[in-house]
């Protein structure tokens, strides 16, 4: 892949010079009001990026929330990309986010560092976050009681063809219920030679 490199000076636009990307494959609705907040909390740190023409490559989102929120003028970067680059940039900036992974334990610390400057984190929205770590024995209280039951052995039989299968049933004193396409399974009480403390089940294939 060839490298790119150039550039920018940081411009100021009119939202309505701009104009959205008509087949943006991303679906921002979902994001506008957290986009809006954002911008209030923050201010509008990360220009939309734009081509010669003023149609958006990166910032479909922020250009939406800046409409929500009535702003006339956007920091805006014009990309010196052809349109190929353009549409890939457009693709690559929403997809390579989608590989980075949170580490949840230093999140918790940054997180309550923000807490106890009493700056407001609820809309950061990690609900996992917000739940205390569960002690088994006590979730137990109050649950019914159970005798764990040991699993009886399993024997799997594979079959040449349906000829054999039927030559094993004829000698196999039981009921054979068919489970699947190509397995069996069977119970029959204990047989002489066999454990005394539980039943047998095989199962087969063809």
């Amino acid at each position: 892949m060839a490298t790119h490199s150039s550039h920018q000076q940081l411009q100021y636009k009119a939202l309505s010079t701009i104009t959205p990307y008509f087949n943006n494959p991303r679906k921002n609705e979902g994001a506008i009001a957290k986009v809006a907040e954002s911008i209030q909390a923050f201010g509008f740190q990360q220009p939309i990026v734009l081509d010669a023409e003023n149609t958006i490559i990166v910032g479909h989102t922020r250009y939406l929330a800046a409409l929500e929120l009535g702003l006339e003028t956007v920091p805006c970067l014009i990309a010196d990309l052809d349109e190929a680059q353009a549409r890939a940039y457009r693709i690559a900036d929403n997809r390579t986010n989608e590989y980075a992974e949170w580490d949840f334990e230093k999140l918790a610390l940054e997180l309550e560092q923000l807490e106890s400057a009493d700056f407001e984190t609820d809309w950061f929205d990690f609900p996992a976050l917000n739940t205390t770590p569960s002690n088994p024995e006590e979730e137990w209280v109050g649950m019914p009681d159970f005798d764990p039951v040991e699993k009886p052995p399993q024997l799997i039989i594979s079959f040449p063809d349906e000829a054999a299968r039927k030559h094993f049933s004829q000698h196999f004193e039981g009921e054979i219920t068919r489970r699947s396409i190509q397995t069996w399974s069977a119970w029959w009480p204990e047989k002489v030679g066999c454990r005394e403390d539980r039943s047998k089940k095989y199962e087969e294939h063809e």
